[in-house]
């Protein structure tokens, strides 16, 4: 009997501690306009606000999945891409506002900690969320020169998504992760004389390739993704 009383007990601690806590019953008014990468509005985007959210789930694409965190309110934009959104102010140090285009578009996530901040008049104007639609950039590097060449290459381009973390209200710049330029390269020679690959970034956006053969001068090539599957061959 004392045993059972005993994991009662942790049994109601366990609960207490998942028991999210509120700002006196606030709360929050949410807004903003969602535009792609061309300023024209996306209608239907779904707008969710979580607490205690998995940072991961900035990359997890589908929007209903609510395994990790607890939603306080969702809403969609319309058709000229605003949106509002009225939820309850949780408190705690992991209080997301995720906004999900559909599966052509990155997402968009804004973290604070509303244990130790409260939004001036209970308001978060995220204002304009650009979303530019994703594209696949696939490269293909052949060796088509005698053996011996070698090749240093680089990209150098736009991540996406977009993670921007708020302190009291202003930008955390950084722990925000958004847009970031991230390299992808390597050198070719006999043993690997090709190589291959793809990432993402987005529509519309440029990546920058550099390649120098056989330690000559570097060449730098300025490439505009304008597909969204976008494919770069090269020959040295």
């Amino acid at each position: 009997m004392a045993k059972f009383k005993g994991l009662l007990l942790l049994f109601i601690l366990f609960l207490l501690q998942c028991e999210v806590p509120f700002e006196n019953n606030a709360r929050l008014l949410i807004k903003g306009q969602i535009v792609d990468e061309n300023n024209q509005p996306i209608s239907n985007s779904q707008i969710n606000v979580f607490v205690r959210r998995d940072e991961n789930f900035l990359y997890n694409s589908d929007p209903s999945n609510e395994d990790s965190g607890v939603l306080l309110g969702g809403t969609t934009s319309d058709i000229d891409g605003t949106f509002s959104l009225i939820t309850l102010l949780g408190k705690d140090e992991d209080f997301v506002i995720e906004v999900y285009g559909g599966e052509d578009f990155s997402k968009y996530m804004y973290r604070t900690n509303t244990e130790t901040y409260i939004p001036d008049d209970y308001l978060i104007d995220l204002e304009t969320i650009s979303l530019p639609k994703k594209a696949f950039f696939e490269f293909n590097i052949i060796r088509s020169s005698p053996a011996g060449t070698e090749l240093q290459y680089n990209f150098n381009y736009t991540s996406i998504p977009c993670l921007e973390v708020y302190e009291d209200g202003v930008l955390n710049e950084v722990e925000t992760a958004c847009y970031k330029q991230m390299n992808r390269g390597r050198f070719l020679d006999d043993e690997r004389p090709d190589a291959s690959g793809d990432f993402l970034s987005f529509l519309g956006a440029n990546v920058i390739f550099t390649y120098s053969i056989n330690d000559q001068p570097e060449v730098v090539e300025v490439l505009t993704i304008d597909d969204i599957n976008f494919e770069f061959n090269f020959n040295y």
